[in-house]
């Protein structure tokens, strides 16, 4: 997918992290990391999902007695992104390493999600445009070209569009988006557009709720796009 440029934030370039008050979205992330290991371990063997494992349960940064931690102190929490980063760094090597399997998780995925909820609200040219990229998605998988990125961002632009002009789908998305305020940057403009969307949803006006969702987005803090969330790829798009 095309996003515009993403603000990292756990990027030393945006300054360090306040682990005292972020450790909540860091172990977000972290689950997010376990559910990511979780599909890729479906189709693929390597040892260094096991040791992305390790990492993300290493020295009791994300887990408790086995259970996951959503309240870790400052140091705890910091020791955990640098798990997290670690991990990710084995995926990114594990996809390159086994980029055909991979390939096809993330299509059956797109397509799966088409066919099962957004298919039913598609025109006639759009079915057709949907499973015409699909099927020419599969031949760069086969083939095991380069291309293979740029057909699975335009699919999933594709199911972004067609849910986008579904009432209840903009509705829902608002609703998961401000059920996380730490991923929000400005929380005064956040507050503000939540009170904006809400009164959008009393009087039933969708077309301004879109707006407030758009606007949403642009203080959206980005997350890792390859940990393959609905919601994130959907929020990616629409910030453009």
């Amino acid at each position: 997918m095309v996003s515009a440029p993403k603000k990292n934030f756990y990027s030393r370039k945006e300054g360090q992290i306040d682990y005292s008050k972020e450790s909540a979205r860091v172990s977000e992330e972290g689950e997010r990391m376990l559910r990511r290991l979780a599909e890729i371990e479906s189709v693929v063997d390597d040892p260094k999902l096991e040791q992305a494992h390790r990492k993300l349960k290493g020295k009791g940064a994300l887990y408790l007695d086995g259970d996951f931690d959503e309240n870790l102190d400052p140091e705890r929490a910091q020791e955990a992104m640098e798990e997290i980063v670690e991990a990710r760094r084995l995926v990114a090597q594990v996809r390159k390493d086994h980029r055909k399997p991979i390939r096809q998780l993330e299509l059956d995925k797109v397509r799966r999600r088409f066919n099962e909820d957004i298919r039913q609200y598609a025109r006639p040219s759009e079915e057709n445009a949907f499973d015409n990229l699909a099927r020419t998605a599969q031949r760069s998988i086969d083939r095991d070209d380069n291309d293979f990125e740029s057909h699975l961002s335009e699919l999933e632009s594709k199911n972004f569009a067609i849910l986008w002009r579904q009432d209840y789908y903009v509705i829902q998305h608002f609703k998961l988006m401000i059920s996380s305020p730490r991923y929000f940057s400005d929380q005064v403009r956040f507050q503000q557009l939540v009170e904006h969307g809400k009164r959008a949803i009393k009087k039933d006006d969708i077309d301004e709720l879109r707006q407030v969702v758009r606007d949403l987005c642009q203080i959206w803090i980005s997350t890792d796009p390859s940990l393959d969330d609905d919601v994130i790829v959907d929020t990616n798009i629409i910030r453009g």
